[in-house]
């Protein structure tokens, strides 16, 4: 098993952070397609769909060496 990293600021990664805007941005779009265009999603789907919105972009965002 490789060794963990200390990171060198208390600074959220780079995977970190677009992850979490991803999934921000998504839960937006999720709202407002049912409060603006009329869309019905059903509770569990609209909540899933920000998670993997945000594993996604973690998944290929990559970290800056150094």
């Amino acid at each position: 098993m490789p060794e963990l990293k200390t990171q060198p600021t208390a600074a959220p990664t780079r995977k970190v952070l677009f992850g979490a805007v991803a999934g921000i941005l998504v839960y937006l779009l999720t709202f407002a397609s049912g409060h603006v265009w009329g869309a019905e999603i059903p509770g569990e789907i609209a909540s899933a769909i920000p998670v993997l919105a945000a594993l996604a972009t973690s998944y290929i965002v990559r970290d800056r060496d150094g």
